[in-house]
Parts: C-alpha cells; sequence; structure tokens
C-alpha cells in the first residue's frame, strides 16, 4: 500500500466505527437516568473502571486489571423503586475500536446472581455487538423495598490476541415499568 492509500483505508475504518457506535447507541435506555446505584467489582485493581460499565458509552470499557487468577464479579446496586429489568443486554469486549477488542480477552461465560443467589449462566458470543439475555422479571419496582443487587462473576474467558485481561464495555437493562 503507499501512504495515501493507508491513509484512506483509516479514514474508513475510522468511519465505520463512528456508524458502528451509532447503530449500538444505548442513550434512550432507562438505566441512564440514574437508576443503577453502584457498580462494585470485587477486584480492587479494577475499581476505577467499574464506572464505565454503565456510563451509556460502549467506547469506554471495564478493564480487569487483576493479577493471580481471581475470579472477578461485577455488582450492580438498583434502589427498590427501580423499574423491573426483564433483560440484560452485554457490550462484550473493549469497544473502543476493532483493534481494542481484539487485544483484550471477552467474558465466555458469566454467572448471574440476583441478591447473591445464582440464577442463570450467561454464554456470550465472541462477537463484538450488544448480546441480549431475556431473564425471569428481576427487581421490586417499590419504593418501600430495600436496595436489591445482580451480579456477574466471570467464569470463562475468550483470550485476547496481546492480553488475557478481560475487558466489557457496557451492560444495560431494560424492563417493564416506567421511571
Amino acid at each position: 500500500f503507499t501512504e495515501q492509500e493507508d491513509s484512506l483505508e483509516r479514514e474508513l475504518e475510522i468511519a465505520n466505527d463512528r456508524i458502528y457506535f451509532d447503530f449500538y447507541s444505548i442513550e434512550d435506555s432507562w438505566y441512564i437516568a440514574g437508576k443503577v446505584d453502584s457498580v462494585y467489582s470485587t477486584n480492587k485493581y479494577s475499581r476505577k473502571d467499574d464506572k464505565f460499565l454503565a456510563d451509556g458509552y460502549p467506547e469506554t470499557a471495564w478493564v480487569d486489571n487483576s493479577t493471580g487468577g481471581s475470579v472477578p464479579r461485577l455488582t450492580f446496586t438498583f434502589s427498590g423503586s427501580c423499574p423491573r429489568i426483564t433483560q440484560i443486554s452485554i457490550f462484550n469486549g473493549n469497544a473502543k475500536s476493532k483493534d481494542s477488542w481484539e487485544e483484550y480477552g471477552r467474558a465466555k461465560r458469566i454467572k448471574l446472581y440476583f441478591d447473591n443467589l445464582p440464577i442463570a449462566i450467561l454464554n456470550l458470543e465472541n462477537s463484538r455487538t450488544y448480546q441480549q439475555f431475556k431473564v425471569d422479571t428481576l427487581g421490586y419496582h417499590d419504593k418501600e423495598h430495600a436496595p436489591w443487587t445482580l451480579s456477574f462473576e466471570i467464569l470463562d474467558t475468550y483470550l485476547g490476541s496481546k492480553t488475557s485481561r478481560v475487558s466489557i464495555s457496557e451492560i444495560t437493562f431494560d424492563g417493564i415499568d416506567y421511571l
């Protein structure tokens, strides 16, 4: 390739990434309105990235920075009045760019917990797309109810081309109630 061809190829890749992010925008998701009270990682080295799991921008990502083979568990806390959840969507991997997605590891299997009780195993594809999982109705939508949690424990991973560190760009929720 000539320099000009390389430049045109890079411009096309950037344009495709913009189209990609516009297509996968989740700005209308109800949880962005502040219904996720907190996100917490059991890994103290990854906590600075926890907010990226629920920020509404797939181009930011949580990255597991653990050492020694610990099993990451990500916990979302919701107020009792939060709308009930019937669907979970996960953007697996680091979606900043196609290269970043390939370089970092991605979750392959996740154990889902509702208030610390295991309720499902989510099998994720090695795909650069939002993956949706229908779940039984979770939550209470009752302002008198105590806060409740959903936790995601990564059981198995797809290896990245440059690192085994696992990354997830976004976890979103949809449900049956109005805000």
